[in-house]
């Protein structure tokens, strides 16, 4: 069975993936800085990253540090013989993301990009519509409130901002719905002390667009809305729907309004994947959709 080594007990890991690996019965380590050991049912705490790299026999680290250090540390897992999943982003750009490439080659491991909110079943639902029908246009929003002074998603020095943090969302939209990098790309950039807190954009490609506002500065909202020829869909908690809470797709077609309720475990269904890539061995699997949605992220960095 494989073993996971959260590098980094961050507020992601404690609340998703660790509560994910619990209910399904994954074996993980956890390396964090902190001297008190603060999670029971890993099999082993660590106090320190490089002592967890060294010891730990996991043989997937998943890496969930401020932004900033994801390469760093995303590059020392792989040396170290571990297959490496690192949370949104991966990479800060496009070099740093071909140099983790390039190692995970040469060593033979999985490196991925953890954007799961896809493996939901309200995703796979517009995923089979979206054969079925051609898509007209998609309209997204996902808005938080304004975080905390000390969150780090206001750290310039950490990679904070709404393009660091939703910036793959919006890359990832682009890839899975319209399979084809858009014809025509418009931003506008919001800055607050010199940190990106709002984002809005538009892309078109043949026949349909994407329009979509992600916000660090604004009553919260997570939603997307696909308009078909004949219907439109709209699904809420999208881009961060809540593990087993049941979620409702409305479906508008004329004036008959019909829903249907979906559950799932994203995590779960992701990391259940990375198993069989792993034991696939299929190394590169996930290196195209990872360089497709980072050029996306580098037009959004671009000023």
């Amino acid at each position: 069975m494989h073993k996971i080594l959260i590098i980094g007990y961050s507020s992601l890991a404690k609340r998703r993936i660790v509560d994910s690996l619990q209910r399904n019965n994954i074996p993980y380590d956890i390396a964090s800085r902190s001297e008190v050991r603060k999670d029971l049912n890993a099999e082993i705490w660590y106090k320190g990253y490089n002592e967890a790299l060294n010891k730990s026999n996991a043989d997937i680290a998943y890496i969930s540090l401020p932004n900033t250090l994801h390469f760093k540390w995303g590059m020392k897992a792989l040396k170290k013989g571990f297959h490496t999943i690192i949370d949104k982003p991966a990479s800060l750009n496009l070099k740093e993301l071909n140099l983790l490439f390039a190692t995970s080659k040469k060593n033979k491991k999985i490196l991925s990009e953890a954007i799961f909110f896809n493996y939901h079943a309200q995703t796979k639902y517009i995923l089979k519509e979206i054969k079925k029908n051609k898509i007209k246009s998609i309209n997204t929003n996902f808005l938080i409130p304004r975080p905390s002074k000390k969150n780090i998603l206001l750290s310039k020095k950490l990679g904070g901002g709404v393009i660091m943090d939703m910036g793959p969302y919006i890359a990832a939209v682009s890839r899975l719905f319209f399979k084809s990098s858009p014809k025509k790309k418009i931003k506008k950039v919001i800055l607050k002390n010199k940190i990106a807190s709002k984002i809005e954009i538009m892309f078109t490609y043949k026949r349909s667009y994407f329009v979509g506002k992600f916000s660090h500065n604004d009553k919260y909202e997570n939603s997307i809305e696909i308009c078909f020829k004949k219907k439109i869909i709209k699904l809420s908690r999208f881009f961060s729907p809540p593990a087993l809470e049941k979620l409702k797709v409305l479906i508008l077609k004329g004036k008959i309004i019909k829903s249907k309720t979906f559950s799932d475990d994203i995590f779960k269904n992701y990391i259940e994947e990375v198993f069989r890539i792993v034991d696939k061995k299929d190394y590169s699997f996930y290196k195209k959709q990872m360089l497709h949605d980072i050029k996306i992220r580098e037009y959004l960095q671009n000023k």
